[in-house]
C-alpha cells in the first residue's frame, strides 16, 4: 500500500529469509559502528582546534580555495580544503520584496514555476535492536 499517495515500493525479489536477517542485522551493526566513529571523530576534531593542530574552521573561517596542510609530524599529516558555500534563497522573503517592488504576483509564480528544480528526498535510516 502507497505511504501517503506515493507510488507503490517495487516488490522485492524473493530472497531467503536467513539472508534479509543477516543483511539487517549487517546494517544495524554497522551503523552503530558509524555512530560511534562519527562521535569519536567530532570529539577529536574539538580538542584539535582546541590545541591548534587544526584551525578553528566554525569561528574563523579559511578563504574558499585554500588547499594546505594544517598539521605534520613524522606519523600524522592533515590537509584542508576549502569550498565554495552552498548559496540559499528564502523564496518566500524573495516573493514578498519584488511584490512589494512592483512584480506582479502572477509573473512570480509563473518564473518561480518555469525554474523550479529538486532534489531527491532526504532519506534516514536508522536502526534498533530488539
Amino acid at each position: 500500500m502507497p505511504l501517503d499517495g506515493a507510488k507503490a515500493p517495487r516488490r522485492k525479489p524473493a530472497v531467503d529469509q536467513d539472508v534479509r536477517y543477516a543483511a539487517a542485522w549487517e546494517y544495524h551493526e554497522a551503523s552503530l559502528g558509524l555512530r560511534a566513529a562519527e562521535q569519536r571523530r567530532t570529539r577529536a576534531q574539538a580538542l584539535a582546534v582546541r590545541v591548534g593542530v587544526l584551525p578553528d574552521h566554525l569561528n574563523d573561517p579559511l578563504p574558499v580555495g585554500t588547499s594546505a596542510v594544517v598539521y605534520a609530524d613524522a606519523a600524522v599529516v592533515i590537509n584542508v580544503q576549502v569550498f565554495a558555500p552552498i548559496v540559499g534563497v528564502d523564496v518566500d522573503g524573495l516573493e514578498a520584496s519584488l511584490v512589494k517592488a512592483g512584480v506582479k504576483l502572477a509573473v512570480l509564480r509563473r518564473a518561480f514555476k518555469a525554474n523550479r528544480t529538486e532534489t531527491r528526498p532526504a532519506h534516514k535510516f536508522t536502526s534498533s535492536a530488539l
